[in-house]
């Protein structure tokens, strides 16, 4: 993230700090619950976008799964920005980390071509195809 977005990330968090103070709610606690909320919002479009309830069928896009992505990504960086007094740091710091122990351990598998998988289909924007 860059700095305009860690800018926004901080004035968010200062927002959020002074509504649960002011309601005398202990911060980090909610902080957890919405990374939760936001997840959960993700898995039900996902669910939505593969059509995995019979009954409903099809009723999200891969914008709405986008999106839901997007608000777990702002709600984890508001957690990190309560908890770390530099979370760009701490964020550049374990990305690398983890890369470098996921890319150092990585093994081949194999490709799936039984054409299973949802109805909806991702148009493979997000994977290792961009640039």
């Amino acid at each position: 993230m860059d700095a305009n977005m860690w800018a926004s990330i901080e004035e968010l968090r200062k927002m959020l700090d002074a509504h649960h103070a002011a309601a005398g709610q202990d911060v980090l606690p909610q902080r957890l619950l919405k990374i939760i909320e936001e997840v959960g919002e993700l898995s039900q479009a996902y669910q939505g976008f593969i059509g995995a309830n019979p009954r409903k069928g099809v009723t999200h896009t891969q914008e709405d799964v986008l999106m839901e992505v997007c608000d777990v990504i702002i709600a984890a960086a508001v957690t990190l920005a309560t908890l770390s007094s530099d979370p760009d740091s701490t964020l550049r710091r374990n990305v690398e980390h983890v890369a470098k122990r996921a890319l150092s351990e990585a093994v081949e598998s194999p490709d799936r071509t039984d054409g299973g998988g949802p109805i909806g289909r991702w148009d493979g924007v997000a994977r290792s195809d961009r640039p």
